[in-house]
């Protein structure tokens, strides 16, 4: 059997016209080993040139179909509907803005062959690979790693019923396909960790807007969107309590849970809504970590407002003018001194 009849691709997109250009460039260029694959782009009702993009590659590209929805559904229902729609062994979903390096994809075409139900592709600078393992360290790296949506090639015979209404669940936690990875870790599926990127996340994703693009009365959940939030919302799911609380504390690769919480405070959206989420995700250890951490941002908080306050204060008391050939410092708008301008 052929690549072809066993691996189907996706592409979700809204309005990223030059973006998914790029993107076409790659994935059907003629070293793309899967420039040749049915690729299924699902298209959320763009209106910035993206829809006649996508039309002229269908024309030079027969293998490509394109589906434009009657409403823009959202990033992340755009995800599931993929997910819904696949119908061959494999299936990858792509994202619009992503790097490619199509250079160790025999490895890839291999583990598909061996019947793994999971194929991570994007590892970062990670060095681990192989089969994964729930015990091992590098455990928590990978489900975090999953979050990113073109990351995993997915078997979908693993996408039951009950799978697809936990991603519809986890929507607005905006990792809904998370809930395939933690299906799969509960019930000690097959997951195989490729030694080589195949696929490099496009940073643009980063930001909350990719969850809101399009829609001007965004559900609070959504618009608000913290990706640590997220994260422990989703890892509740995972069945192994010492797992669950190990993804939740690796929040930022290769940083403390401390760390992590005060980058939130310091670079990060967030509500107080996913404050409680992740002080009810976590354990009574790193509840005592988020505290500290809390504590420290409320207190930087309070320094820096009484800096500001003493600041008015003093301009309200002290004032240096220029006046002529002099500068006139008055306290309490009584000139007290007098310094001649050089």
């Amino acid at each position: 059997m052929s690549l072809k009849d066993e691996l189907e691709i996706f592409l979700i997109t809204f309005n990223r016209k030059q973006l998914l250009d790029k993107t076409f460039s790659q994935i059907l260029a003629d070293d793309s080993p899967i420039r040749n694959l049915d690729i299924t782009v699902l298209n959320n009702k763009s209106d910035d040139g993206t829809t006649e993009l996508i039309e002229e590659y269908r024309k030079q590209f027969p293998n490509i179909k394109h589906v434009v929805h009657k409403h823009n559904i959202g990033g992340n229902a755009n995800i599931i509907r993929a997910f819904e729609q696949a119908s061959k062994k494999y299936v990858w979903v792509l994202c619009d803005d992503d790097e490619y390096d199509w250079s160790n994809w025999k490895e890839i075409q291999d583990v598909i062959k061996l019947g793994y139900d999971a194929i991570m592709v994007h590892i970062m600078h990670f060095k681990f690979h192989g089969k994964f393992e729930k015990n091992a360290d590098f455990a928590p790296i990978y489900v975090n790693l999953s979050g990113f949506l073109s990351g995993t090639i997915y078997k979908t015979s693993n996408i039951t019923d009950d799978v697809f209404t936990n991603m519809y669940h986890n929507i607005y936690n905006c990792f809904p396909h998370l809930m395939i990875v933690i299906h799969l870790i509960n019930t000690s599926k097959n997951i195989y960790i490729c030694s080589h990127n195949c696929v490099i996340q496009g940073w643009e994703q980063k930001t909350r807007d990719q969850f809101t693009r399009g829609i001007k009365f965004v559900h609070f959940r959504i618009a608000s969107f913290n990706l640590f939030a997220g994260y422990v919302n989703s890892f509740q799911h995972i069945q192994d309590k010492s797992l669950r609380y190990k993804c939740c504390q690796n929040l930022l690769l290769e940083k403390s849970f401390f760390y992590s919480i005060d980058a939130m405070f310091e670079h990060f959206n967030y509500s107080k809504y996913e404050l409680f989420d992740i002080f009810a995700g976590v354990n009574s250890k790193l509840k005592i970590i988020f505290i500290a951490a809390c504590m420290k941002h409320y207190i930087k908080i309070q320094i820096k407002r009484a800096i500001k306050f003493s600041k008015l204060v003093l301009q309200q008391i002290f004032s240096i003018k220029n006046k002529g050939n002099y500068k006139v410092v008055r306290m309490l708008g009584i000139a007290v001194l007098k310094i001649k301008r050089k």
